[in-house]
């Protein structure tokens, strides 16, 4: 195409979909944190003008909180899940719980780069950490976690387990392994390297040995 058109289509902006947008900003958010990222080099990285990105998401923190809502919303679709409709046998809620283990890990072990953005955002205090509990950590735990965990101790089939343990064993205990690949790696001369599979089944056998009553 030559001419008045072919010009017109050489300088159209470059059409990128939302997912790879979020994948990008994910990435960056995830490996130099919210203060070093800047639009302009994201713009830039994307091969897009210099108000793209302000103009599909706005300012910095917006796009910041769509990348977020895009991480948690992967992540969330990836595990696969029984039904959690009520009514439940105690027996289906303990499977319930060990699948429910070993799908998250072996989803973080697919998306690494959600808990290496938390790890870097809830280092100091800002809204930002807010934001990660308020939108999307304490609803996980309360839509998925809790209700199984709640019927098996009223069931004395488990012992009482907060909030804040689950999280922290799970998601920054067994997930850190994909989240810190560097260190864990150190790892490999003593344990092995890691089978995100063997992985997930080993540690929800350690979780649910020490639950259990």
């Amino acid at each position: 195409m030559t001419g008045a058109a072919g010009a017109r289509q050489a300088g159209r902006p470059r059409l990128i979909n939302d997912e790879t947008l979020l994948t990008t900003a994910l990435k960056a958010f995830s490996e130099r944190g919210f203060e070093s990222v800047s639009m302009r080099d994201l713009n830039r990285e994307l091969g897009v003008s210099h108000a793209m990105l302000a103009k599909r998401f706005g300012d910095k923190d917006a796009l910041w909180r769509a990348t977020v809502d895009f991480a948690f919303a992967r992540h969330r679709d990836a595990l696969r899940l029984p039904s959690l409709e009520s009514p439940h046998d105690p027996a289906d809620d303990l499977v319930a719980l060990r699948i429910f283990l070993v799908e998250f890990v072996r989803t973080a072990a697919l998306y690494p780069e959600l808990q290496r953005l938390i790890n870097l955002e809830c280092c100091a205090e800002t809204d930002r950490v807010d934001y990660l509990f308020d939108r999307c950590i304490s609803p996980m735990l309360a839509l998925i976690v809790r209700p199984i965990l709640d019927r098996l101790e009223a069931q004395s089939l488990v012992r009482r387990v907060t909030d804040r343990e689950v999280f922290f064993l799970v998601a920054n205990g067994a997930a850190s392994v994909f989240a810190l690949a560097p260190l864990s790696q150190r790892f490999d001369a003593s344990s092995g390297e890691v089978d995100s599979d063997a992985y997930g089944e080993s540690i929800a056998d350690l979780l649910m040995a020490s639950l259990k009553r």
